[in-house]
Protein backbone atom coordinates (compact mmCIF):
# COMPACT_ATOMS: atom_id res chain seq x y z
CA UNK A 1 0.00 0.00 0.00
CA UNK A 2 2.77 2.73 0.79
CA UNK A 3 4.90 1.52 -2.15
CA UNK A 4 1.78 2.29 -4.59
CA UNK A 5 1.18 5.77 -2.88
CA UNK A 6 5.10 6.21 -3.41
CA UNK A 7 4.88 4.92 -6.83
CA UNK A 8 1.62 6.95 -7.52
CA UNK A 9 3.09 10.06 -5.68
CA UNK A 10 6.53 9.81 -7.85
CA UNK A 11 4.54 9.77 -11.29
CA UNK A 12 2.13 12.88 -10.40
CA UNK A 13 5.59 15.31 -9.62
CA UNK A 14 7.85 15.96 -12.16
CA UNK A 15 10.49 17.38 -10.61
CA UNK A 16 10.81 14.09 -8.38
CA UNK A 17 10.20 11.41 -11.23
CA UNK A 18 13.29 13.56 -12.38
CA UNK A 19 15.26 12.74 -10.03
CA UNK A 20 13.52 9.51 -9.26
CA UNK A 21 14.96 8.47 -12.76
CA UNK A 22 18.33 9.92 -12.35
CA UNK A 23 18.72 7.39 -9.06
CA UNK A 24 17.78 4.89 -10.08
CA UNK A 25 19.57 4.43 -13.82
CA UNK A 26 23.32 5.13 -14.46
CA UNK A 27 22.75 7.90 -17.14
CA UNK A 28 25.64 10.01 -19.01
CA UNK A 29 25.27 12.40 -21.02
CA UNK A 30 23.28 15.68 -21.72
CA UNK A 31 20.01 14.39 -19.01
CA UNK A 32 17.96 17.44 -21.26
CA UNK A 33 17.92 15.47 -24.18
CA UNK A 34 16.11 12.28 -21.97
CA UNK A 35 12.08 12.53 -22.01
CA UNK A 36 11.15 8.96 -19.44
CA UNK A 37 8.03 9.19 -18.75
CA UNK A 38 7.13 6.81 -16.04
CA UNK A 39 8.63 5.10 -12.55
CA UNK A 40 8.92 1.81 -14.68
CA UNK A 41 12.58 2.70 -15.80
CA UNK A 42 15.37 1.72 -14.00
CA UNK A 43 18.47 -0.26 -14.09
CA UNK A 44 19.41 0.86 -17.50
CA UNK A 45 22.55 2.38 -18.31
CA UNK A 46 22.12 5.34 -20.74
CA UNK A 47 24.83 7.29 -22.22
CA UNK A 48 24.61 10.40 -24.43
CA UNK A 49 27.37 11.75 -26.24
CA UNK A 50 27.61 13.96 -29.38
CA UNK A 51 24.81 16.60 -30.33
CA UNK A 52 21.07 17.01 -30.25
CA UNK A 53 20.53 13.14 -29.52
CA UNK A 54 17.22 12.37 -27.81
CA UNK A 55 15.32 9.45 -25.92
CA UNK A 56 11.73 9.92 -25.70
CA UNK A 57 9.46 7.39 -23.57
CA UNK A 58 5.99 7.56 -23.75
CA UNK A 59 3.86 6.67 -20.06
CA UNK A 60 2.72 3.42 -18.84
CA UNK A 61 6.30 1.47 -20.45
CA UNK A 62 8.17 -0.92 -18.55
CA UNK A 63 12.12 -0.47 -19.59
CA UNK A 64 14.83 -2.78 -17.51
CA UNK A 65 18.43 -3.79 -17.20
CA UNK A 66 18.60 -2.40 -20.66
CA UNK A 67 21.69 -0.43 -22.37
CA UNK A 68 21.51 2.64 -24.54
CA UNK A 69 24.30 4.31 -26.51
CA UNK A 70 23.54 7.20 -28.64
CA UNK A 71 26.64 8.64 -30.21
CA UNK A 72 26.99 11.33 -33.45
CA UNK A 73 23.89 13.66 -33.96
CA UNK A 74 20.46 14.29 -34.19
CA UNK A 75 19.83 10.46 -33.71
CA UNK A 76 16.91 9.68 -32.13
CA UNK A 77 15.24 6.49 -29.84
CA UNK A 78 11.05 6.86 -29.38
CA UNK A 79 9.49 4.59 -27.55
CA UNK A 80 5.33 4.49 -27.77
CA UNK A 81 2.85 3.82 -24.71
CA UNK A 82 2.69 0.39 -22.54
CA UNK A 83 6.05 -0.87 -24.29
CA UNK A 84 8.13 -3.40 -21.95
CA UNK A 85 11.45 -3.93 -22.80
CA UNK A 86 13.53 -6.85 -20.52
CA UNK A 87 15.43 -9.44 -20.41
CA UNK A 88 19.31 -10.29 -19.89
CA UNK A 89 20.62 -7.74 -23.01
CA UNK A 90 18.47 -5.90 -24.32
CA UNK A 91 20.70 -3.27 -26.02
CA UNK A 92 19.65 0.27 -28.38
CA UNK A 93 23.03 1.20 -30.06
CA UNK A 94 23.33 4.01 -32.44
CA UNK A 95 26.33 5.66 -33.99
CA UNK A 96 26.32 8.20 -36.68
CA UNK A 97 23.77 10.82 -37.73
CA UNK A 98 20.18 11.58 -38.09
CA UNK A 99 19.51 7.60 -37.45
CA UNK A 100 15.69 6.94 -36.08
CA UNK A 101 14.23 4.14 -33.81
CA UNK A 102 10.73 4.13 -33.29
CA UNK A 103 9.11 1.17 -30.70
CA UNK A 104 5.07 2.00 -31.37
CA UNK A 105 2.27 1.39 -28.38
CA UNK A 106 1.81 -1.58 -26.75
CA UNK A 107 5.08 -3.86 -27.85
CA UNK A 108 6.85 -6.60 -25.90
CA UNK A 109 10.47 -6.78 -26.75
CA UNK A 110 12.58 -9.46 -24.75
CA UNK A 111 16.26 -9.81 -25.20
CA UNK A 112 16.24 -8.11 -28.35
CA UNK A 113 19.12 -5.65 -29.54
CA UNK A 114 19.09 -2.42 -31.88
CA UNK A 115 21.86 -1.70 -33.47
CA UNK A 116 22.50 0.99 -36.32
CA UNK A 117 26.13 2.41 -37.58
CA UNK A 118 26.00 4.50 -40.41
CA UNK A 119 23.74 7.58 -41.26
CA UNK A 120 19.77 8.88 -42.23
CA UNK A 121 18.77 4.93 -41.59
CA UNK A 122 15.45 4.05 -39.68
CA UNK A 123 14.00 1.38 -37.72
CA UNK A 124 10.36 1.33 -36.70
CA UNK A 125 8.71 -1.53 -35.13
CA UNK A 126 4.73 -1.24 -35.61
CA UNK A 127 2.24 -1.83 -32.94
CA UNK A 128 1.31 -4.52 -31.01
CA UNK A 129 4.64 -6.34 -31.97
CA UNK A 130 6.71 -8.88 -29.98
CA UNK A 131 9.79 -9.83 -29.95
CA UNK A 132 12.56 -12.13 -28.07
CA UNK A 133 15.82 -12.96 -29.04
CA UNK A 134 15.65 -10.45 -31.93
CA UNK A 135 18.32 -8.89 -33.52
CA UNK A 136 18.00 -5.91 -35.58
CA UNK A 137 21.20 -4.97 -37.04
CA UNK A 138 21.89 -1.61 -39.82
CA UNK A 139 25.23 -0.13 -41.31
CA UNK A 140 26.00 1.98 -43.85
CA UNK A 141 23.53 4.76 -44.59
CA UNK A 142 20.03 5.17 -45.69
CA UNK A 143 18.35 1.82 -44.48
CA UNK A 144 15.14 1.44 -43.76
CA UNK A 145 13.67 -1.59 -41.86
CA UNK A 146 9.58 -1.77 -41.03
CA UNK A 147 8.05 -4.29 -39.39
CA UNK A 148 4.46 -3.88 -39.73
CA UNK A 149 1.78 -4.06 -36.40
CA UNK A 150 1.05 -7.35 -34.48
CA UNK A 151 4.35 -9.30 -36.20
CA UNK A 152 5.91 -11.49 -33.65
CA UNK A 153 9.65 -12.15 -33.78
CA UNK A 154 10.45 -14.97 -31.51
CA UNK A 155 14.03 -16.73 -31.39
CA UNK A 156 15.13 -19.28 -28.25
CA UNK A 157 17.84 -20.49 -26.33
CA UNK A 158 20.33 -17.67 -28.06
CA UNK A 159 18.89 -19.36 -31.43
CA UNK A 160 18.14 -15.49 -32.67
CA UNK A 161 15.63 -13.95 -35.13
CA UNK A 162 18.09 -11.45 -37.04
CA UNK A 163 17.57 -8.76 -40.07
CA UNK A 164 20.51 -6.97 -41.51
CA UNK A 165 20.69 -4.48 -43.95
CA UNK A 166 23.48 -2.93 -45.76
CA UNK A 167 23.90 -0.73 -48.78
CA UNK A 168 20.76 1.65 -48.34
CA UNK A 169 18.20 -0.91 -49.00
CA UNK A 170 14.51 -1.47 -47.25
CA UNK A 171 12.98 -4.37 -45.42
CA UNK A 172 9.15 -4.30 -44.87
CA UNK A 173 7.51 -6.59 -43.20
CA UNK A 174 3.61 -6.91 -43.40
CA UNK A 175 1.49 -6.93 -40.69
CA UNK A 176 0.22 -9.89 -38.16
CA UNK A 177 3.36 -12.17 -39.43
CA UNK A 178 5.23 -14.73 -37.28
CA UNK A 179 8.74 -15.41 -37.09
CA UNK A 180 10.55 -18.44 -35.63
CA UNK A 181 13.46 -18.98 -34.11
CA UNK A 182 16.78 -19.09 -36.15
CA UNK A 183 15.42 -16.94 -39.12
CA UNK A 184 17.38 -14.72 -40.88
CA UNK A 185 16.53 -11.60 -43.25
CA UNK A 186 19.49 -10.14 -45.41
CA UNK A 187 19.54 -7.28 -47.87
CA UNK A 188 22.88 -7.79 -48.75
CA UNK A 189 25.89 -10.39 -48.65
CA UNK A 190 27.47 -8.23 -46.47
CA UNK A 191 31.09 -8.96 -48.33
CA UNK A 192 31.71 -8.47 -52.33
CA UNK A 193 32.45 -11.06 -55.26
CA UNK A 194 33.80 -9.43 -57.94
CA UNK A 195 34.44 -10.73 -61.73
CA UNK A 196 38.48 -11.22 -62.55
CA UNK A 197 38.29 -7.25 -63.44
CA UNK A 198 37.67 -6.54 -60.44
CA UNK A 199 33.99 -5.00 -60.50
CA UNK A 200 31.36 -6.06 -57.88
CA UNK A 201 28.73 -8.21 -58.89
CA UNK A 202 26.52 -8.54 -55.97
CA UNK A 203 24.77 -5.31 -54.88
CA UNK A 204 22.25 -5.34 -52.15
CA UNK A 205 18.69 -5.91 -52.82
CA UNK A 206 15.04 -4.76 -51.00
CA UNK A 207 13.08 -7.80 -49.32
CA UNK A 208 9.41 -7.16 -49.30
CA UNK A 209 7.08 -9.09 -46.91
CA UNK A 210 3.35 -9.51 -47.27
CA UNK A 211 0.79 -9.71 -44.37
CA UNK A 212 0.23 -12.87 -42.21
CA UNK A 213 3.17 -14.44 -43.49
CA UNK A 214 4.28 -17.53 -41.24
CA UNK A 215 8.26 -18.15 -41.03
CA UNK A 216 9.53 -21.53 -40.40
CA UNK A 217 12.48 -22.35 -37.90
CA UNK A 218 15.75 -21.93 -40.01
CA UNK A 219 14.49 -20.22 -42.94
CA UNK A 220 16.90 -17.30 -44.52
CA UNK A 221 15.57 -15.09 -46.89
CA UNK A 222 17.72 -13.12 -48.88
CA UNK A 223 17.79 -10.00 -51.07
CA UNK A 224 15.82 -9.56 -53.75
CA UNK A 225 12.94 -11.83 -52.40
CA UNK A 226 9.41 -10.67 -52.40
CA UNK A 227 6.61 -13.08 -50.71
CA UNK A 228 3.06 -12.31 -51.25
CA UNK A 229 0.35 -12.42 -48.50
CA UNK A 230 -0.68 -14.97 -46.20
CA UNK A 231 2.22 -17.20 -47.74
CA UNK A 232 3.78 -20.04 -45.31
CA UNK A 233 7.35 -20.78 -45.49
CA UNK A 234 8.81 -23.85 -44.67
CA UNK A 235 11.52 -24.96 -42.26
CA UNK A 236 14.75 -24.42 -43.29
CA UNK A 237 13.61 -22.91 -46.79
CA UNK A 238 15.99 -20.22 -48.48
CA UNK A 239 14.08 -17.63 -49.95
CA UNK A 240 15.94 -15.67 -53.24
CA UNK A 241 13.65 -14.58 -55.59
CA UNK A 242 10.41 -12.81 -56.10
CA UNK A 243 6.67 -15.02 -55.35
CA UNK A 244 3.68 -12.93 -56.41
CA UNK A 245 1.21 -15.50 -55.46
CA UNK A 246 -1.33 -15.31 -52.30
CA UNK A 247 -1.47 -18.16 -49.95
CA UNK A 248 0.78 -20.79 -51.04
CA UNK A 249 3.59 -22.74 -49.21
CA UNK A 250 7.22 -22.47 -50.14
CA UNK A 251 9.77 -25.07 -49.39
CA UNK A 252 13.13 -26.31 -50.09
CA UNK A 253 16.50 -24.85 -51.12
CA UNK A 254 16.02 -22.61 -53.24
CA UNK A 255 12.70 -22.71 -52.40
CA UNK A 256 9.61 -22.90 -54.76
CA UNK A 257 6.14 -23.20 -54.47
CA UNK A 258 5.26 -26.97 -53.36
CA UNK A 259 1.50 -25.97 -52.58
CA UNK A 260 -1.31 -23.62 -53.21
CA UNK A 261 -4.77 -21.95 -51.74
CA UNK A 262 -3.66 -22.64 -47.92
CA UNK A 263 -3.88 -20.14 -45.21
CA UNK A 264 -2.84 -20.54 -41.65
CA UNK A 265 -3.75 -19.34 -38.25
CA UNK A 266 -1.51 -18.94 -35.08
CA UNK A 267 -4.86 -20.81 -33.06
CA UNK A 268 -3.80 -24.81 -33.16
CA UNK A 269 -6.83 -26.70 -34.16
CA UNK A 270 -7.44 -29.96 -33.42
CA UNK A 271 -9.04 -31.98 -35.94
Amino acid sequence: MLKNLILTFVEKNYFVQRLYINIINKIRGNKGDLDLGGVHIRNNKIELSGEKNHVSCKKMIQLYNTRIILMGLFNTLEIGENVQIAGEQPKFYIDGKDNRIVVEDNCCMIDTSFFIKGSHNTIHIGKNCSSIYTEFHIEQDNNVLLIGNGTTMHGRAYRYVQFALDEGTTIKIGEDCMISKDVHFRSSDSHSIVDMDGKRLNQGENIEVGNHCWFGLKSIILKGTEIADNSIIAAGTVCVKKFSERNVIIAGNPGHIVKKDVNWERKFIEN
